[in-house]
């Protein structure tokens, strides 16, 4: 009788793993190179925003990347499958809008080791962070400003002026020239 209940679990559990990543949408590679005002844009997050008109499911998905220190960057999708989080290598093909952003990074000085557990409000964190992140104001907002590094016209997909940009079927490979004064192109 348990063999009999061992062989059905095995077998229960291959047709799931045999189903497991069947519904993923299609996803394509998508590689690039950011150039800010002629050089190469390090440590900035790329990400492309899906046009309503592509394929449903796939509308919703921003597939995004992060450059190096040549300014190359590799997209990925998230995707949902059931209760975990698939990241797809590439993007859905599809029509879309470019954001680029690029903020400065806080490095917040080491607190040394770990305080007593006697300490009373202890919070894990250091003065110094709390003082960069503001407090909270009564409607919930905060006085913490990010500071961008580039022109802040590429951080919004309703703003930027990289559009209209299609990812193919194969292997996809963009220049995003992006400048200043809040100009650029995607080829």
């Amino acid at each position: 009788m348990h063999k009999k209940l061992l062989v059905l679990a095995v077998g229960a559990m291959l047709i799931a793993m045999v189903g497991c990543g069947a519904n993923h949408p299609p996803v394509e590679t998508v590689t690039g190179t950011v150039m800010y005002n002629g050089a190469p844009l390090a440590e900035a997050t790329v990400t492309f925003h899906p046009s309503e008109a592509n394929s449903i499911g796939a509308a919703s998905r921003a597939s995004s990347g992060e450059t190096d220190a040549q300014g190359v960057f590799r997209l990925t999708t998230n995707y949902v499958d059931g209760t975990s989080v698939v990241k797809l290598d590439g993007a859905p093909a599809g029509m879309y809008s470019v954001t680029v952003s690029k903020l400065k990074k806080k490095v917040y000085a080491d607190v040394g080791e770990a305080p007593p557990e006697t300490d009373e409000g202890n919070t894990g964190v250091n003065d110094e962070y709390f003082a960069e992140m503001g407090n909270l104001n009564e409607d919930g907002s905060s006085n913490f400003k990010e500071e961008s590094l580039i022109s802040t016209k590429f951080r919004l997909a309703y703003e930027t002026p990289l559009t209209d940009i299609e990812v193919i079927v194969g292997e996809n490979d963009f220049k995003v020239d992006i400048n200043e004064d809040g100009t650029g192109t995607v080829n």
